[in-house]
Parts: structure tokens; sequence; C-alpha cells
């Protein structure tokens, strides 16, 4: 993974994402709803990974009651930008997976639209539930292996998604499965190159460089309609969204 990369990619979205990022405040918002559903409001302390421009991180501070909001992100500008909302929210910068081990125990665990970056979710969950308290809380979204396919049909590249069940079986061992659902969102765009803005408005064109000419574009044009056999311009969104509580 090109942290690097990724990191240069959502930092330039930054002032694009909320306005385009249709399916990942969504996501929040589902994530967000369930998890209120479980009827605990109170906790001493959260952590929230990948906590992006905010969608979350607006909805902990005006729903929720803590004591310490842990945020956490690769873009130190996200995490100062939300730093100043409250004197309870502490930053942690850098990738979660390399710093792990070095945060305290929390009552719940936030993320919405960041694990498919993890690359050994096996090992990450493991240490997920060492962090977490008796009966804390993990709450996240994510997406599956239908996310972005046309793109993958179309440039040859792509993340490798966990199927819901997939995700499920990693999480058995270590917790009791709250919440989970999984489903399709496609949208729509007139053009080939209104769908590529898309990605780069919203930073998800992070898995590698590509520099894209007149030329280059017309010739992935093509690709995407042959490749995908039609000739309307869609983009799949396979949202995954699963809440369990640490078991005893």
């Amino acid at each position: 993974m090109n942290l690097s990369l990724l990191s240069k990619r959502f930092l330039k979205a930054a002032n694009s994402y909320n306005d385009n990022a249709i399916v990942q405040k969504k996501m929040a918002d589902l994530l967000f709803d369930n998890l209120l559903k479980i009827n605990k409001k109170e906790y001493k302390k959260i952590l929230e990974i990948g906590c992006g421009t905010g969608f979350v991180t607006d909805k902990i501070l005006n729903e929720l009651k803590f004591d310490k909001l842990l945020i956490n992100d690769i873009v130190d500008e996200y995490c100062n930008l939300h730093v100043k909302k409250s004197e309870k929210i502490e930053k942690i910068i850098g990738d979660i997976t390399n710093i792990i081990e070095n945060i305290e125990k929390v009552d719940l665990v936030l993320s919405n639209a960041t694990f498919q970056w993890i690359e050994d979710k096996n090992i990450f969950f493991e240490q997920l539930a060492k962090k977490l308290t008796d009966d804390g809380i993990l709450a996240f979204s994510t997406f599956g292996p239908e996310n972005f396919k046309e793109i993958k049909n179309t440039f040859g590249i792509g993340l490798e998604y966990l199927t819901d069940d997939e995700y499920l079986k990693l999480l058995e061992n270590n917790f009791e499965i709250i919440y989970h659902n999984s489903y399709i969102e496609k949208l729509n765009f007139n053009s080939f190159i209104e769908l590529l803005k898309h990605m780069k408005l919203t930073g998800v064109n992070s898995i590698k460089h590509f520099v894209l000419n007149n030329y280059k574009i017309s010739h992935y044009q093509q690709k995407y309609i042959e490749n995908n056999n039609t000739n309307s311009y869609i983009l799949t969104y396979n949202p995954i969204i699963i809440i369990g509580k640490k078991k005893k």
C-alpha cells in the first residue's frame, strides 16, 4: 500500500470530499444510526480510525458522551482540524497498524470507509480486540468485492476486498456480532471523464499514480465500454457495515 500517495490524494481532496462522498456519508449515517440502537450513549474513551473530514467525528461530538476521543488519520491536517473542536479530543497521526500497540484501552472503536486499506486484517482485528475493554464495541464500515468493479475491469487494478462473510469469519473469535449489513449502490455519470473526476474529488484514486492525457482517456473510455459491456458510465459501491461487542 502506497501510504504516501494515499495521504497526498486524500489531502488534495479535502475541500471537495464532503460534497462528493455521497456513498461514504450514507455509510456513516447507517453506521451511527445502528450504533445508537444499542442504547448506550456514554463511553469513557473512544477511538476513531480514519477520521477524515469528520463525518463520524461530528456525530460523536453531537450524539455521544465521553471523557476522551482519540482521533486517528494518516493526514495530519484532518486531525488538526478536528482537535480544535473539543478539549477532550487527542490526535494520533499515522498508519493505525503501526501504532495500535501503543494506544490505550478504549470502550468504543469507530471507523467509516477505512478498513479496506488495512492489509493484514486478521492481525489487525486481533490487535483491536486487545485494545477494547470488556464488552467494548467495534463499529465500522468498509467495502466488499463488488466495489469499483468497473474500474478494475478498465484499468486492471484495484484493492483486494473481502466479502462480508469473510469479515464475519475474522471477527468471530473475539466479537459477538450485533449488526451486519452489505448492499450495492450505483452512481451514474454523464461521461467517463465525470466518473474519473468523482474519484479524484473523493481521493479514492489512490492505489496507483496515473497521468491521463487525452489519448489515454479516450483509450480507457473505450476499454470501460468494452470490458463492462455498457454504454452507460456507472461506478459501483459495495458498502459493508458491521457492529460487534467484544466477547469476554
